[in-house]
């Protein structure tokens, strides 16, 4: 369960009410039906701190599903993360859904993200799927190397 939020100017954190004493380590990536909310930063005995996908500090891993580029998803506290370090020739397109891919074991591959919102010149925004303001469940999942 959710019991709080970090959305400031700094960071954008979730704080769960499961810790290490429920198994929940870092890492480990989390989500809601809606798709992924971001990965355990820390863990307490009785609690976890998630940073989110829109964090400043989040890097993730990602794969356009039908152009199959592949891409760093990365937050700016901003409502919609940016795609970074595409291809020169990239064929992602407004609407697409983008899914995490499994380069370095950080997260399953294939877990929603969102959908492709803009495209400005080098700047390609992502609309996460996940509503941050309504976040109430989430579940926390291992990685494959798990």
């Amino acid at each position: 369960r959710v019991v709080g939020s970090g959305g400031h100017l700094y960071s954008q954190t979730v704080t769960l009410d499961s810790g290490a004493d429920d198994g929940v380590k870092r890492y480990q990536a989390v989500l809601t039906h809606e798709g992924l909310v971001g990965r355990v930063k820390e863990t307490g005995r009785a609690s976890a701190q998630v940073i989110a996908i829109t964090d400043i500090n989040s890097r993730i891993p990602v794969v356009a599903e039908s152009s199959r580029d592949k891409a760093i998803l990365t937050g700016d506290n901003g409502p919609m993360p940016a795609l970074r370090y595409l291809p020169e020739e990239t064929g992602i397109h407004v609407g697409e859904r983008i899914v995490t891919a499994n380069d370095g074991h950080v997260f399953p591959a294939g877990l929603v993200v969102g959908e492709v919102a803009s495209i400005d010149g080098n700047v390609i925004r992502v609309q996460p799927y996940v509503d941050f303001g309504r976040l109430e469940y989430v579940r926390v999942v291992s990685t494959p190397a798990e």
